[in-house]
């Protein structure tokens, strides 16, 4: 969050090498969303597709990028 503070216009990719470290940075995205949700957009990567991050689904990547609105 603080790198984003700082660099506006970018947009973080997390890439997990596994499906158990995909898993973990999942989790770890669910347990601090009500925190992050109205700052920042999340997506996850779904086969071929990102797509806005929800809990409760599963995820093999993520974009993480500043929330403008």
């Amino acid at each position: 969050m603080a790198f984003l503070e700082d660099h506006h216009q970018s947009i973080i990719l997390i890439k997990a090498n596994t499906l158990p470290r995909a898993r973990l940075y999942q989790m770890m995205i669910s347990s601090i969303w009500p925190a992050i949700e109205r700052q920042y957009e999340v997506y996850g990567k779904q086969e071929s597709n990102w797509v806005h991050f929800r809990k409760g689904e599963n995820y093999v990547g993520f974009l993480v990028l500043k929330n403008f609105k």
